[in-house]
C-alpha cells in the first residue's frame, strides 16, 4: 500500500476503533492486524491493539505494543497513559508512576494520567503524594466521582477521617449509589466510633450491590463492635454464600463468637467453648485450603476474649499458630528476602512494633520506660508506629530511638521494612466532671472500659452497696464502644433491683474526660474499685497519684494482676484482695473510713506520697532487658 493506499488505511482505522468502542474486539483486533500489516510503523494501530491486549489481560504484549507506538510518537499523552495502565497491571508501579509523569510532561491537565498516578502512588503508600495527584485531578474536573472516592480512601489511611467523610460525601452527591464509596465511608463511621452510622452506610452500599461479598464483611465487622455479634455472624456468612473460600469472612465469622459485652454469666462462660468450636472449622478450612487464610491475617482478632474470667491462654495459642502459619505461606517469601543470618553488629537490634506510639495506655504503662530507659550502649532501637494517630509523645518518641518508622503502611511496605533492617529481636506490646455529692454517700470509682466488667463480679457491687448503705458507683462511657455503658448499666441495674437495692439511687455516669478533669474527677471519689475480671493500670496509676485507695482482687491472669502489681510497688498492698469476700470487706472497710475526714486525709496524703515509687522505676526495663539478652544466647 503506497501513499496512494492511505485514505484506505485510515478508512480501516475508523472501522476497527468502531469495532473497539462497541466492544467487538476480535472484529477491531483483525483490523488493527491488518493495519499494521501494510503499514508496521503506523502508531495508532499499534496504540489501540496495545490498549486491545491489556484489556484482555495480555500486559506483555501492551506493553510491547504501546511501546512501540511511542517510539513513533512519544508526544501523544495517552500512550504514555496507556503504557502506565499496562505496566501497573504487571506490578511494575515504578514504572507506571514514571510514564504517567511522563505523559503529564506533555499534558499537565490529563485528568487520567492525574488520576492513575495517584493510584499507583497510594498502591505504593505515598499517601500525601495520591492525595495531591487526585486533587490536582479534581481541580481540573470537579466531578470525578472516582478521584473523590480515591482521595476518601487516601485520607481515611492517614486517619483524617473528618476529610475523608467530605471526601466521600462529594463523591456520593455526584453517583449516589457508588456502592464501594458507601461501603468505605461506613468504616470511616465504624473507626469514628459511630457504629449506627457505619451500619446504615453498609446497607445502602449493599442496597446497590447486594451480590459484593465485601460489603457484607464490612457490614458484619460494624454489627460485631455494635454488640449484635447474631447479626454480624450471618452478615459473614452471606458474604460466603457469594465466595465460599472468602478468608477474611471466616475470620470475621470465627470472631464474631465473642462477645464485645456479656450480659449474662452464661454468655461469658459460652463465649470461649464458641471459639474453640469456630476455632476448629476455621482450622479444618485452612487445612483445606492453603495459601489463603495467609493474606487476611490481622482482619478480625480474638481481641475480647481476653476480657472473659477463662484461662484463654491455649485457645489464643491455637489461634496465633494457624494464623502465623497462614501468613508465613503468603508472606514467607518476602520475609525472606532479608536473610536468616543474624549479622555482627556491636549491639543488639530491637524492633519495637506499635500502633499506640501515642499517650495511651499501651505506650504509658509498656513501652515508654522500654523506650526512655533500654541500655543503648547495649541495644539499638527501631520503633516502628504502624498507626496514623500522633501527639506530642510521638514527636518524643522520635527523638529517643535510633530510627523511627511512620504508618501506616501496607503489609508488603512493612515487611520491606524489616527485611532491610534485619532485627535480632522484634517486640510487640500489644495482640482509651463534675459528680454530684452528697453527706455520708460514698463514691466508688468503676473508671474501667465498659467490656472490662465481666457478669459475674456484678454481685460484688450489690454486696459492697448492701454493707455500705449510701453510695455510688460512677461509671465512665468511653467514646468507643459508647453504647456498651448502657448495656452494661442496665445488666448492674437488674443485678442491684434483683437484690431489693434501687439501682437509681446508686448508678451514675459520666462521659470519658480529658486527663485533667479527670485527675479532678478522681479527687472527689473515695474509693476506687478495680475490675476483677481485667484489671487496669492507667486508671490505676492515675488514682495513687490523686491519693484514691484501690481495692483488687488479684486473680491467677497477668490481666488480673495489672493494679495489684502497681500497688506492690508502691509498698500499698492492704487493698490487695485474695477472693470476692475480702474484696468486698476491704471496699467497706474504706468506705466507712472515708466517712472520717481526717482519716481519708491521712490516708489519701500516704498514697500520694507512696506514688512517687511507681515512677521511674527500671526493675522492669532490666528484666526485659536481660531476657531479650537470655533468649538470644539460645
Amino acid at each position: 500500500m503506497g501513499q496512494e493506499a492511505s485514505p484506505r488505511i485510515q478508512e480501516v482505522f475508523t472501522a476497527a476503533l468502531g469495532h473497539h468502542q462497541a466492544g467487538r474486539l476480535n472484529e477491531a483486533e483483525r483490523l488493527y492486524q491488518q493495519i499494521l500489516q501494510a503499514d508496521p510503523h503506523h502508531a495508532d494501530a499499534l496504540h489501540f491493539l496495545g490498549v486491545l491486549a491489556h484489556q484482555i489481560g495480555r500486559h506483555d504484549m501492551a506493553v510491547d505494543l504501546i511501546g512501540r507506538a511511542i517510539a513513533q510518537n512519544g508526544r501523544v499523552p495517552a500512550f504514555h497513559n496507556n503504557l502506565g495502565n499496562a505496566l501497573k497491571a504487571q506490578g511494575k508501579l515504578q514504572e507506571a508512576a514514571a510514564s504517567y509523569s511522563e505523559a503529564l510532561s506533555h499534558k499537565p491537565d490529563h485528568v487520567g494520567a492525574l488520576f492513575n498516578l495517584g493510584l499507583v502512588l497510594q498502591m505504593q503508600g505515598h499517601l500525601e503524594e495520591a492525595a495531591a495527584s487526585y486533587r490536582r485531578a479534581l481541580s481540573h474536573k470537579p466531578d470525578h466521582v472516582e478521584a473523590h472516592g480515591n482521595l476518601g480512601n487516601t485520607l481515611q489511611a492517614q486517619g483524617r477521617l473528618e476529610e475523608a467523610v467530605a471526601c466521600y460525601g462529594r463523591a456520593l452527591r455526584y453517583r449516589p449509589a457508588y456502592a464501594e464509596v458507601h461501603s468505605n465511608l461506613g468504616n470511616v463511621l465504624k473507626a469514628q466510633g459511630k457504629y449506627a452510622e457505619a451500619v446504615a452506610s453498609h446497607g445502602r452500599a449493599l442496597v446497590h450491590k447486594p451480590d459484593n461479598a465485601e460489603a457484607h464483611i464490612n457490614l458484619g465487622n460494624a454489627l460485631r463492635e455494635q454488640g449484635q455479634p447474631a447479626e454480624a455472624a450471618a452478615s459473614y456468612q452471606r458474604a460466603l454464600v457469594l465466595d465460599r473460600d472468602n478468608a477474611e469472612a471466616r475470620l470475621g465469622l470465627a470472631t464474631a463468637m465473642i462477645p464485645v459485652f456479656a450480659d449474662t454469666v452464661a454468655d461469658g462462660i459460652a463465649a470461649t467453648e464458641k471459639f474453640a468450636r469456630s476455632l476448629e472449622e476455621l482450622t479444618a478450612w485452612s487445612g483445606a485450603n492453603p495459601g489463603k487464610l495467609g493474606k487476611s491475617v490481622g482482619g478480625s482478632q480474638p481481641f475480647y476474649l481476653a476480657y472473659r474470667p477463662a484461662d484463654v491462654t491455649a485457645l489464643l495459642s491455637r489461634y496465633g499458630d494457624l494464623i502465623c502459619a497462614g501468613a508465613a505461606v503468603h508472606w514467607q517469601p518476602r520475609i525472606a528476602e532479608g536473610g536468616s543470618v543474624r549479622p555482627p553488629r556491636e549491639r543488639v537490634r530491637i524492633v519495637v512494633v506499635s500502633g499506640q506510639v501515642r499517650q495511651h495506655p499501651v505506650w504509658d504503662a509498656v513501652l515508654r520506660g522500654i523506650v526512655a530507659h533500654l541500655d543503648r550502649r547495649r541495644f539499638e532501637v527501631v520503633l516502628y508506629h504502624t498507626g496514623s494517630m500522633t501527639d506530642e509523645e510521638t514527636t518524643w518518641a522520635k527523638g529517643r530511638v535510633d530510627r523511627f518508622v511512620q504508618g501506616p503502611r501496607s503489609t508488603r511496605a512493612w515487611l520491606d521494612e524489616v527485611a532491610g533492617d534485619r532485627p535480632d529481636v522484634m517486640f510487640y506490646p500489644e495482640v482509651g466532671m463534675d459528680p454530684a455529692t452528697c453527706a455520708n454517700c460514698v463514691r466508688f470509682a468503676l473508671c474501667q472500659q465498659p467490656i472490662k466488667f465481666d457478669p459475674a463480679d456484678d454481685v460484688l457491687l450489690t454486696r459492697i452497696a448492701k454493707a455500705v448503705g449510701p453510695s455510688e458507683f460512677w461509671l465512665a462511657a468511653p467514646k468507643k464502644l459508647h453504647w456498651a455503658t448502657a448495656r452494661l448499666r442496665n445488666r448492674l441495674a437488674a443485678a442491684f433491683r434483683a437484690e431489693g437495692l434501687d439501682p437509681d439511687a446508686h448508678l451514675r455516669e459520666m462521659p470519658w474526660l480529658p486527663r485533667d478533669q479527670f485527675a479532678g474527677f478522681l479527687d472527689e471519689m473515695d474509693v476506687f474499685l478495680d475490675c476483677p475480671a481485667f484489671s487496669g493500670y492507667t486508671t490505676a496509676w492515675q488514682a495513687i497519684h490523686r491519693g484514691i485507695p484501690i481495692v483488687t482482687l488479684e486473680g491467677e491472669f497477668l490481666r488480673q494482676r495489672l493494679a495489684s502489681g502497681l500497688l506492690r510497688q508502691i509498698g500499698m498492698t492492704d487493698g490487695i484482695a485474695s477472693s470476692a469476700d475480702q474484696y468486698v470487706q476491704i471496699a467497706a472497710l474504706w468506705a466507712q473510713e472515708s466517712r472520717d475526714s481526717g482519716q481519708r486525709a491521712i490516708r489519701r496524703e500516704s498514697i500520694r506520697r507512696a506514688a512517687t515509687h511507681a515512677d521511674g522505676n527500671r526493675a522492669a526495663v532490666n528484666a526485659f532487658e536481660q531476657a531479650l539478652i537470655d533468649a538470644l544466647k539460645t
